[in-house]
């Protein structure tokens, strides 16, 4: 940890020096010291991701007196650690309030508000306690290290001049300044509605030959049907079994139009995977239980033109990217890409479309708060 805060301090000098990119992003803070949580921690969110923190603390044998949880009730505790409502009046002058909240539901600034006008004064975001617990934590989609951005510089700043809009430079930046230096006021407020179908981009196709990746229980079916989205025809991948039954059910009784789903991941090629099941939507390819099978679009959308394909798989994007390249190249389609799973994905899916070299124009929108469903939009000229 020490050698990566060094090299950060050097890279902070030169970004100033030579005054390249949006040099405040890089500028606007320095990284977690350890002892700071050597005073006694509160944890805000009692839920697996503050459960998470709590065990991290633990294993670095750092004080935890409890949680607090809106949720709360008298008694509650979590393996022996109480979990207290915010309002909890016991908390030492010296606490620390590590806010364990990360997911696209809960906005962190209010809670910010509500914990300082309760006379908390250490709060501690989730990007800077990770600095020091990320290694107990493990993956947290786009949370990490902050130190390891110091060796992607070079591909940030290159990815800045790719987006085709003043707002997806302003997204983009914005997103760095909150994962770097805990920015909660920058980040514009998300476009919930409108996943993958954002009014303030050109309209995709009409009618579309649609390629859903991660298709989970046919929501982004449902959405595009609100919104007024004409469907030609659909191809649906969900690797999850139950997920995957819940959305042929869904095709069974709402669905019209021609529409072909497979109980499969996608990935760069056609093989067999392990995949971990988090019996909610955040199920992906890794060390897990189940084995899935797993398809390259190259090989299973042969004499399929397809004018949309979306991809929320949960890191497997840049894989599947690569599994679909020559149906990319033949057609190019919109894509719709999920560039939020992984710290790289922000910038380093446009740089790989961009290095095919097929006329795409790149957009950055998100969906979600805490820059959850972040999404990049490839429209191709023409």
């Amino acid at each position: 940890m020490l050698h990566q805060h060094e090299n950060m301090k050097e890279f902070q000098k030169q970004s100033i020096m030579e005054k390249q990119f949006d040099y405040d992003v890089w500028c606007s803070y320095t990284l977690f010291e350890a002892h700071t949580l050597q005073s006694p921690n509160l944890i805000y969110g009692a839920g697996n991701f503050g459960q998470s923190v709590c065990r991290a603390l633990q294993q670095h044998n750092l004080p935890v007196i409890g949680f607090l949880d809106r949720r709360a009730t008298s008694g509650m505790v979590w393996q022996g650690v109480p979990i207290y409502p915010p309002d909890w009046q016991g908390a030492p002058s010296d606490v620390n309030v590590l806010l364990a909240l990360h997911n696209r539901e809960v906005a962190l600034l209010p809670v910010v508000a509500d914990l300082q006008q309760r006379g908390y004064t250490k709060i501690i975001l989730p990007m800077q306690f990770y600095d020091v617990l990320g290694d107990a934590i493990g993956d947290a989609y786009w949370l990490g290290e902050r130190g390891q951005y110091a060796r992607w510089r070079e591909e940030i700043e290159a990815a800045d001049e790719l987006w085709a809009d003043a707002v997806s430079r302003q997204w983009y930046r914005a997103v760095l300044r909150f994962r770097l230096g805990g920015d909660l006021v920058g980040l514009p407020a998300p476009d919930v509605a409108r996943q993958y179908f954002p009014a303030d981009l050109p309209a995709w196709p009409s009618p579309l030959r649609f390629v859903d990746c991660g298709a989970y229980v046919g929501d982004t079916l449902n959405n595009a049907r609100q919104l007024g989205v004409e469907i030609e025809s659909a191809m649906l991948f969900e690797p999850d079994l139950r997920h995957f039954a819940a959305l042929t059910k869904y095709l069974r009784q709402e669905w019209s139009v021609p529409a072909f789903s497979w109980p499969c991941a996608v990935s760069s090629s056609s093989t067999q995977l392990q995949f971990m099941s988090d019996g909610a939507e955040g199920g992906k390819l890794a060390e897990g239980e189940t084995v899935v099978y797993a398809v390259a679009l190259d090989d299973v959308l042969q004499g399929y033109a397809p004018t949309l394909i979306k991809m929320d798989i949960e890191g497997a994007e840049m894989d599947a990217l690569n599994g679909a390249r020559r149906l990319i190249q033949a057609h190019r389609p919109g894509l719709a890409v999920c560039v939020y799973h992984r710290p790289t994905d922000l910038w380093r899916v446009a740089a790989l479309l961009q290095g095919w070299r097929l006329g795409y124009r790149f957009y950055l929108r998100m969906h979600g708060q805490n820059t959850f469903e972040t999404v990049l939009y490839a429209l191709p000229d023409g």
